[in-house]
């Protein structure tokens, strides 16, 4: 077994005759796994490597801004290139020494940039399509705007240490996430849960997840928050009655109103976890819920695979899982588009139909009349249609507490008729005033003020 680079240099000419380079090792003497070498001219020594390797930058080769408007520079790079356009060509090793100052061609306009074979001699070009991936491959995209602002992105075919990049990736992205089964449902027993067996994947790590039954002795965790989180083991039901008042503790759900659970597994230890919602909700609410901001550190290690949806008292429940498909319809904002429009859903109001005036059985309207009125006798407790005489309500003269005295007018002592003086005076004739009675009279002041004063 070769132990490092060192040891394999120092070998290569008794083992394996005219390699020049070595790009990296493994065991000397078993082709399969043998370090890559390259003969004279650069192709690849060991030719099973063109059938599973790949084209690729192999060092260099960034993308970055000129030192001239409107241009880029490529680093200078190594490469392995195919020397044909078949899949399974032969693979060689290929240097490229750099390029500065390569102009952008037109504006707002996005190029892709390639690395090219030349037949064994790179070249760039700047294209708007894409490489063929044998003989030329991408390293990267440019960009310029009509300012002359130069925009560059480092991509393509650099597949250094891939695996680890693709594992990476996964991880960034979904970190955990259930690929196919573990469907929960309730199991035959009332309010029990059964999840079917399914494939859950860890970055690009395949995990098997067995199937759980609370039928079979399985038991799951409860998890809610009362300030910290609390944790409850060996359950075996849904819980029907309850939801977490975050960070109070679990409340009574509201009658015919519903509870979510939102249910996690992990995957390698088996352990799952349902974890409480915080609103008692309407179906339609609790089918929309979407995950809380606040969860508890054990659904780090777990995968989130759907949400229980129980009503208040109810032995069964709904199961959305998170590879399931839901269609939501779009909402009715036209009251003539709803349905029912003929149900007496209102007792409290009267229909519009002439079936529903028929209810006003105490009143009895014959042929109406101009200023007929309805008038209710308090003894029946009914109300009844009747004439109005003329000359009664609709006279001013046939209304009550039109007396001066008795209707509460008094006269105001001190009005301010401002300098407009709408009024210039007031004077009141009498044909005779008791003796004993003060006289009192109303004159204007030079301030414009009337005031009631004795005489």
């Amino acid at each position: 077994m070769v132990t490092n680079i060192h040891d394999m240099i120092q070998d290569e000419h008794d083992d394996v005759s005219g390699a020049k380079r070595i790009l990296m090792y493994g065991t000397k003497t078993d082709s399969t796994t043998q370090a890559l070498l390259l003969n004279d001219d650069g192709t690849v020594k060991l030719s099973k490597l063109d059938y599973v390797g790949s084209p690729m930058i192999v060092s260099g080769g960034e993308i970055s801004e000129g030192t001239v408007s409107e241009t880029y520079d490529v680093a200078p790079l190594t490469a392995l290139l195919r020397t044909t356009t078949d899949s399974t060509g032969t693979l060689k090793y290929v240097e490229f020494a750099g390029e500065d100052n390569r102009t952008i061609p037109s504006a707002d306009t996005k190029y892709k940039i390639h690395l090219k074979y030349n037949s064994g001699t790179p070249i760039l070009t700047t294209s708007t399509s894409g490489a063929n991936g044998t003989t030329d491959i991408g390293i990267g995209s440019v960009m310029k705007g009509t300012d002359s602002s130069v925009h560059f992105m480092n991509a393509g075919m650099r597949l250094q240490n891939g695996v680890a990049k693709l594992s990476k990736r996964a991880t960034t992205l979904r970190e955990i996430e259930l690929g196919t089964g573990c469907k929960a449902s309730e199991s035959g027993g009332t309010r029990t849960l059964d999840i079917t067996s399914g494939i859950i994947y860890e970055g690009i790590n395949r995990v098997s997840f067995s199937n759980f039954d609370t039928n079979e002795g399985d038991t799951f965790t409860t998890l809610y928050n009362d300030g910290n989180w609390v944790k409850t083991t060996g359950s075996t039901q849904v819980d029907n009655t309850q939801y977490n008042n975050y960070g109070i503790g679990l409340t009574n759900l509201t009658t015919n109103q519903y509870g979510i659970f939102w249910v996690y597994i992990h995957p390698d230890d088996q352990h799952v976890y349902l974890v409480y919602g915080i609103k008692s909700y309407k179906l339609a609410e609790a089918e929309v819920a979407t995950l809380p901001s606040d969860l508890p550190v054990l659904v780090d290690f777990g995968c989130l695979i759907g949400k229980i949806i129980i009503k208040k008292n109810a032995d069964t429940f709904i199961f959305q899982g998170v590879n399931d498909t839901f269609f939501v319809g779009t909402a009715v904002i036209d009251h003539g588009e709803l349905i029912g429009l003929t149900d007496d859903d209102h007792p409290q109001y009267l229909k519009t139909s002439s079936a529903a005036l028929d209810v006003l059985t105490d009143v009895s309207l014959g042929t109406p009349s101009n200023d007929d009125v309805l008038t209710y006798d308090s003894a029946s407790s009914m109300w009844t249609s009747s004439a109005q005489a003329a000359g009664t309500a609709s006279d001013h003269s046939a209304l009550a507490n039109l007396n001066w005295a008795s209707a509460g007018h008094t006269i105001d002592t001190n009005v301010d008729f401002n300098d407009n003086q709408a009024i210039d005076f007031v004077h009141e004739t009498v044909s005779s005033l008791p003796a004993v009675v003060v006289s009192k009279v109303v004159y204007l002041s030079t301030d414009n003020h009337l005031y009631l004063g004795v005489n």
